[in-house]
């Protein structure tokens, strides 16, 4: 047994009972007396009892001993002590712990209190629609001593006269019953309202969900963790309304004027804890697209093409079983965390492999992420966040043109009728009774030959500086490296029909972001009831990327695939790119709230981006939000069935400067390589020409929204609903304009082009329909957009979409004002004619 402070004593375990007994026993309250002018100072909040106590030692050079493993179980301590005699800080803090301590000359010895008669109590408990709790924990405060209630809610338990228990069950608020004069207890538990008091973040801070004044859905790991997901983006996918998640390629596996998406990840926790996750699954395409058969597909055919297919063919090839399976997916995830009140520390590693649906995807991943924190001083906390991830993907081609296909399409379009390999020549079909439609197996025979590699590291220091409660400061850095690999290799085939030489390519590119971030908050109550909160802040960004490519033909076989079996290495389709942009921001919020009731909440950011020109890249966005919870007023205290209503509305603006290119408003130009082996142009260099017009007034779209807003949760927290109404113009639209030929040496422009409107109908419903053991939730969200394109400056019409590959510059969508943007634009038949059984219009 180690007593801290009298290390010189060398005590048998079987003695120290008496030891403690003799200490105690000689302890005269001449002694007492003596200490009583001791004044000691201790200021800290989330202080150990052992702490506390090395901090006496510390100040009156006296020796205090106790038993470590006794005490370091302790609840920790706020402490507000000022110049207090000895014997008031020691009642101080070992008050509740049950033990007491005994003063001799210049020792303090931390004993046992004195030990009082026990009893037992008896109780039930319910809940508050009076059926029993099954499996409730029964602790007596400040012990191990504990017991769960049986199948009809019962319980008893032995404890002291004066004892306080601890009841507790998920789902419920926790209960201290006293039972001091009561032996037979009945207990009612009440079902935990914790959706208004969850801790939601925002933009730099973070507010309880009661307080927010704008529009915010959240998705917590609860709701994804038992599901088979490989990203971020599939976690969100149908969980929040007007989220649309888009994944284009179909294969296994992008500013903040359309909103932002903040994703926080699994901090270090005190307590050891390790957490195994292992998934397996299977997955198949649920309602396959029934396709023509031989007759049907003969029949159309003769209305486009007469005698395109002979009479007499039959089905021969299921194209949809030809191409799909079944996908598997292996997930294994491995969770380490522990610490104490100092340095708290989380690792996890895992490993996920899925086989796609089409028998060619397949997408692996190998994790590792860590994070470390430390409250090194009472002022200050540190952070140090790593994360690392390297993924391998094969580059499926699942869609081309409407005719064509891709992959999935083709399944769709091709005629039953036709083979997947040609019988005369074992090679793959291409040509299907006069159509140009990919041959989708022969699509994924290639794709197997691809490869998609990128590595990544993330790495984030941060440090909070606590200058008092009320005011901190929270600084941080971020880097975010990210190494790509795409490579390829498509064999040579030669026939009658076809002479493919084969290709091959190697693309690697580099993109490192740098964030430096300083943010101070400042959050005061006053008088109970007046929140004040405060936020000023400046962030920095520097991007850079950089991109190598090669490519190469003419291969001897398919044996070697690699670019040093090529013959020829593409002059004209070989080298680098580079880009680099930054972006500098000021920002501020100001919020008050009275009582929960009353909220108002202003923002202010600047933002100086370098994509702009310098005359205009600076962009200045304010927003203002308030709310009003009605179910506060008095009025409302009737309605029982109503926990919580509050309604907002707010107006705000934000800016967008993407998707336009890292030098958009300066004069770029081409560069074109001479055919150097060409006769006469040995030492020819290249062309340079001119390949866009400058923008000298380019600068931020920007975007002004108006939202109304209600927030709702009934029946004790078994039904939460959201509504929100928006409307949203959008202005100084950046846009490449396309110039008439010969009106400039450029035929393309990036300008400040347009204005767009968009209004819409947001409504999300969460319920809690069984809770316990058994747990059923129902999660349901629905949104209506509707756009329009209200103004074009120099291009008034926008083309796209076309309808197929083989008829080129026909395009179904025209972009114009007065029109939703993307509409389809073209002919609407009036019907059949009955007599020549064409289309009207």
């Amino acid at each position: 047994m180690n007593f801290k402070g009298i290390n010189f004593f060398n005590i048998k375990k079987t003695k120290t009972a008496v030891f403690i007994f003799l200490l105690c026993l000689i302890a005269s309250p001449a002694s007492l007396i003596a200490q009583e002018k001791v004044a000691v100072t201790i200021q800290q909040n989330d202080i150990s009892v052992i702490e506390a106590l090395q901090e006496i030692e510390r100040q009156t050079k006296m020796f205090v001993a106790y038993n470590e493993s006794q005490l370091k179980n302790q609840p920790n301590l706020d402490l507000n002590i000022s110049n207090r005699p000895l014997e008031e800080v020691l009642n101080r803090i070992l008050q509740g712990t049950g033990f007491t301590w005994q003063v001799k000359d210049n020792y303090i010895v931390i004993v046992p209190g004195q030990q009082v008669s026990r009893r037992q109590i008896s109780g039930t408990i319910i809940d508050e629609l009076g059926q029993p709790v099954i499996g409730a924990n029964i602790i007596e405060k400040g012990t191990s001593n504990g017991t769960v209630s049986d199948l009809d809610g019962n319980f008893s338990l032995t404890v002291d006269e004066n004892a306080v228990l601890l009841v507790s069950y998920i789902g419920y608020l926790s209960q201290e019953i006293h039972t001091a004069g009561r032996n037979r207890l009945s207990i009612i538990l009440v079902e935990d309202l914790k959706t208004l008091e969850e801790v939601v973040v925002i933009g730099y801070g973070s507010v309880k969900r009661r307080d927010i004044t704008t529009a915010v859905s959240s998705i917590s790991t609860e709701s994804i963790d038992e599901r088979p997901i490989i990203s971020a983006a599939q976690a969100i996918q149908g969980k929040a309304a007007g989220v649309n998640v888009y994944q284009p390629s179909g294969t296994p596996g992008g500013d903040m004027a359309n909103g932002v998406v903040l994703i926080t990840t699994k901090q270090a926790t005190a307590g050891a804890k390790v957490t195994a996750h292992i998934q397996y699954g299977a997955s198949r395409v649920a309602n396959q697209i029934e396709s023509l058969n031989a007759a049907q597909y003969k029949e159309l055919m003769d209305e486009l093409r007469p005698g395109a297919i002979p009479e007499g063919t039959t089905d021969r090839t299921d194209w949809f079983k030809e191409v799909y399976g079944t996908g598997i997916i292996q997930n294994y995830q491995l969770q380490l965390a522990d610490g104490n009140e100092r340095i708290r520390y989380f690792v996890s590693g895992g490993y996920l492999d899925e086989k796609g649906v089409l028998s060619a995807a397949f997408f692996r991943r190998f994790n590792l992420r860590s994070n470390v924190e430390s409250q090194l001083r009472n002022w200050l906390h540190m952070g140090l966040n790593l994360a690392y991830s390297d993924n391998t993907r094969n580059g499926v081609t699942t869609g081309l043109g409407s005719n064509r296909g891709g992959v999935v399409l083709s399944v769709v379009n091709l005629p039953t009728a036709a083979t997947v390999k040609d019988e005369a020549t074992g090679l793959y079909n291409r040509l299907f009774f006069g159509q140009n439609i990919t041959n989708p197996v022969e699509a994924l025979e290639n794709g197997k030959n691809n490869r998609n590699n990128e590595n990544r590291l993330i790495a984030s220091a941060n440090a909070t500086i606590t200058f008092m409660p009320d005011l901190t400061l929270r600084t941080s850095f971020t880097l975010d490296r990210r190494n790509g690999k795409s490579t390829g290799f498509t064999p040579p085939v030669h026939g009658t029909d076809r002479d493919d030489w084969g290709a091959a390519w190697d693309t690697r590119s580099m993109n490192q972001l740098l964030v430096f971030d300083n943010v101070l908050n400042y959050k005061k109550t006053f008088a109970d009831k007046h929140n004040v909160e405060g936020m000023a802040g400046t962030s920095w960004t520097d991007s850079e990327w950089s991109q190598s490519y090669i490519n190469g033909s003419h291969y001897k076989d398919g044996s070697i695939k690699t670019l040093n079996a090529a013959n020829k290495i593409a002059w004209d389709n070989t080298g680098s790119n580079a880009s680099h942009w930054g972006i500098l921001s000021g920002f501020g919020r100001a919020s008050y709230n009275y009582d929960s009731k009353y909220l108002f909440t202003f923002n202010m950011r600047a933002d100086g981006s370098s994509k702009l020109h310098p005359d205009h890249r600076w962009g200045i966005f304010p927003s203002f939000s308030a709310a009003w919870r009605i179910s506060s007023e008095n009025f409302m205290q009737d309605f029982e069935w109503l926990d919580d209503m509050k309604i907002r509305g707010g107006w705000g603006q934000t800016g967008n400067q993407s998707g336009v290119g890292d030098f958009a408003y300066l004069q770029r130009y081409n560069i074109t390589r001479q055919a150097w082996f060409e006769e006469g142009k040995t030492d020819a260099v290249p062309l340079i020409s001119q390949a866009n017009l400058r923008t000298p007034d380019l600068t931020w779209e920007t975007t002004s929204q108006t939202n109304i807003g209600l927030d709702a949760t009934l029946f004790r927290d078994r039904l939460t609903i959201a509504m929100d109404y928006y409307y949203k113009y959008t202005s100084d639209m950046l846009m490449f304009v396309s110039l008439p030929s010969g009106a400039a040496a450029a035929n393309q422009i990036v300008r400040n082009e347009g204005e767009m409107e968009n209004r819409g109908f947001e409504f999300s419903a969460n319920s809690r329909n069984l809770t316990g053991s058994f747990r059923w939730d129902t999660d349901f969200n629905i949104s209506f957009n509707r756009n329009k394109l209200k103004k074009l400056a120099l291009q008034q019409i926008y083309y796209d979409a076309e309808t197929t590959d083989a008829l080129r510059l026909i395009r179904v969508v025209r972009n114009e004002p007065g029109r939703p943007l993307g509409g389809f634009y073209g002919y609407i038949s009036d019907g059949v004619d009955p007599e020549t059984g064409e289309l009207m219009y």
